[in-house]
């Protein structure tokens, strides 16, 4: 579910998202679109930034990226996530 690239002399084009599972991709871009909805988070924040500019459609695949990213890290270096250490995306640390 990487985001599409499609680049020619040195202006961006929209693509297409990357061949994978249809059902893990339906998911993540509910589960994207749900945290899209809650404040005072990072996706909360991420969603809100990419929806002004791109769409709401498009901040929900970026959310779903973002989610699976994070579940990706936390299970290749085995660690808990940190829950709660920084409420708001717009501060900084």
């Amino acid at each position: 579910m990487s985001p599409g690239n499609n680049e020619s002399g040195g202006k961006r084009h929209s693509g297409s998202t990357t061949k994978g599972n249809k059902c893990l991709k339906a998911i993540l871009v509910e589960c994207g679109q749900a945290a899209g909805r809650s404040k005072g988070t990072y996706l909360g924040s991420q969603f809100g930034r990419i929806a002004a500019r791109r769409g709401k459609k498009r901040a929900a695949v970026a959310g779903g990226h973002s989610i699976l990213e994070a579940a990706y890290f936390i299970l290749s270096d085995s660690v808990s996530p940190q829950i709660g250490l920084c409420e708001s995306a717009d501060r900084t640390l």
